[in-house]
């Protein structure tokens, strides 16, 4: 059986670029010519090099599958001439993303970050296995580069779904199928906690239109513009290439980004009101310390019940680690810096926010009408994306829907300098500690 994920290079990084490519496509998909590939370019850039490890994750994927006849040959060939052969056929984008996942888990065990750069139908591919790897709270995909992705479907596929009427992928890339559907409000719902998504977009594309290649988010989203097409933005020629440049950029971008910024944090936050699980455990796993806790695939923290052991659990994690951290009260707005983790102990305003937790639960995929919360810092306002599914308890679900004293720490993810608003996911929020009321209260564990 040949291997899925195959490396261009293996340094002992702790971080892993992982390319995966489109719909029929392959190792082709990245080469220019014979003496230039993608990967390739990428390891004459000494910084990459050095930081990156570089693999790529193939799968079967043709447009005439021939199935049946291949099936009826391999069982000849096994009976008769009693050779093993696998009788692959085109399995359907969740399949892809379970198999991706297999990999990871096995061959990519070692590596804390991992990059997708992903080519059409691959993002697709690619955001499957990224939900899958939330939903139990193991993501190490930390960015992910869509070049081409029709993340809306797109329109040749609903003719060719007539013609190929039985082939999975053909049915997966039509507009409006379920499982682009399905993979959409997923993405959608777990916002708060997907990797950041760079759109890379060739003004060209004759097979997905302009609309389909950038996803939907709830902020604005981050896209490049070239003149290119379809397939030749996966083929940069040179080191000179805009596509290229674009990509190493966003890579650096990456690696400037993290755990190694600002001053020692020692948590000052007393009971929780919120614990974006993936995200903390991502943190903790920088920091080598374990979590004993296994959730499964749950609706939210708050369905759970007796929550006493997983907030003991992290509260004692809390309180043991102290990683780097700005301060929102020290930061000016120029210093502030995608990637790094911020601390706070703040009076908050909730907006959007309910005390009914269905009408929370139902995402609006925009900023301004998803629940968060936000306060004026400096010359600058902070806003804090919410997911409902990390809200610990009901009495949390009311404190947070006033102005309240709020302490925690969170990671920015966006820096609008125009707009002067900064956007950060939480990690964790609570009570000040200083809050002896609340903490007298609340602090039961």
């Amino acid at each position: 059986m040949s291997k899925n994920i195959t490396f261009d290079h293996q340094n002992g990084s702790t971080n892993l670029i992982i390319f995966i490519h489109g719909f029929t496509g392959g190792m082709e998909t990245w080469k220019y010519n014979e003496a230039v590939s993608f990967p390739e370019l990428l390891l004459e850039n000494e910084t990459i090099k050095e930081n990156f490890d570089i693999a790529c994750f193939n799968y079967h994927s043709t447009l005439l599958d021939f199935y049946e006849f291949r099936k009826i040959k391999n069982v000849l060939s096994r009976t008769f001439l009693k050779r093993a052969a696998l009788t692959r056929r085109n399995l359907d984008i969740g399949s892809l993303g379970d198999i991706l996942n297999t990999n990871i888990e096995i061959e990519c065990a070692s590596y804390q970050n991992i990059v997708f750069i992903a080519h059409s139908m691959g993002g697709l591919v690619a955001k499957s296995s990224i939900l899958k790897l939330i939903s139990n709270s193991i993501n190490k995909v930390k960015l992910f580069i869509s070049l081409g992705v029709p993340h809306n479907g797109t329109e040749w596929a609903t003719f060719g779904k007539r013609l190929f009427q039985s082939h999975s992928q053909v049915i997966n890339l039509a507009p409006l199928n379920n499982t682009l559907n399905e993979i959409t409000n997923n993405w959608l719902f777990n916002i708060s906690v997907v990797p950041q998504t760079i759109y890379f977009y060739g003004k060209h594309d004759m097979v997905v239109g302009e609309n389909s290649a950038i996803g939907y988010d709830i902020e604005k989203q981050k896209v490049y513009f070239y003149d290119t097409d379809h397939y030749l933005i996966a083929k940069p020629e040179s080191s000179d290439n805009l596509v290229y440049k674009g990509v190493t950029l966003e890579l650096n971008k990456f690696l400037g980004r993290g755990f190694n910024s600002g001053d020692k944090w020692k948590s000052n936050v007393g009971q929780l009101y919120y614990i974006n699980v993936p995200r903390l455990s991502e943190l903790a796993g920088y920091l080598d310390y374990d979590i004993n806790v296994e959730l499964g695939e749950v609706d939210s923290l708050n369905s759970i019940g007796f929550l006493g052991p997983l907030i003991k659990e992290f509260k004692g994690l809390i309180n043991k680690i102290e990683p780097l951290a700005h301060s929102f009260n020290n930061l000016k707005l120029q210093d502030i810096k995608v990637g790094y983790l911020a601390e706070f102990s703040n009076k908050f305003r909730s907006k959007n926010w309910s005390n009914n937790k269905d009408k929370l639960f139902k995402a609006t995929h925009s900023v301004g009408n998803e629940p968060h919360l936000w306060m004026d810092c400096n010359d600058y306002k902070v806003i804090l994306s919410l997911s409902p599914k990390w809200i610990t308890t009901d009495t949390a679900f009311s404190m947070l829907a006033n102005i309240a004293d709020v302490a925690g720490l969170c990671r920015i993810k966006q820096v609008d300098l125009e707009q002067k608003v900064v956007y950060a996911t939480p990690l964790f929020l609570g009570v000040p500690k200083e809050s002896d009321f609340f903490e007298s209260m609340y602090n039961l564990f």
